[in-house]
């Protein structure tokens, strides 16, 4: 009779052992730190999806851009074959110094230094098109993401400039 009165004071006693609130705090800390773990690999991704638009928005000015100049000069105007002098440097910051206009902003905004890192390259094929190569990083041991396109006499550039 002891012992069942024993078994029953015990299973009437409210609250847990010391125990029990350990291994609920160790369980509910593994549980937080998986769900803080995907939340800083959501950040990440985030940045990096960010900076992919951000390029893909700079890639796409800098192809407009190639795309609105002649390939031949019209009463001094810039054209295909002098932008090719003035990209010496092969850096994307001379592109925009040879239009004489600023980089988009909302660009520098959030990848401030891929006019560091890029570059745009034209390639002679023959004397009436160009290889129009460009690279886009911005960081300084990334992997540039690679664009490359043709620009060619009588092609749309001069059709847009047609009179």
């Amino acid at each position: 009779m002891f012992r069942k009165d024993r078994v029953n004071k015990i299973w009437k006693e409210k609250g847990a052992t010391l125990l029990e609130v350990v291994m609920a705090v160790v369980i509910a800390g593994f549980g937080v730190s998986a769900v803080l773990g995907l939340f800083v690999m959501n950040l990440r991704a985030s940045e990096s999806n960010r900076e992919y638009a951000a390029c893909v928005l700079l890639v796409t000015d800098v192809m407009e851009r190639l795309r609105a100049i002649p390939f031949e000069p019209r009463l001094g105007n810039k054209s295909v074959p002098g932008l090719l002098n003035a990209l010496a440097s092969k850096s994307l910051s001379s592109f925009y110094e040879y239009l004489e206009i600023a980089p988009p902003a909302s660009v520098l905004q959030v990848i401030p230094e891929v006019l560091l890192y890029s570059t745009l390259d034209l390639i002679p094929e023959s004397s009436e098109s160009y290889v129009v190569e460009l690279k886009v990083a911005w960081r300084e041991n990334m992997n540039p993401v690679r664009f490359v396109t043709l620009v060619v006499k009588g092609g749309i550039n001069d059709l847009l400039q047609a009179d």
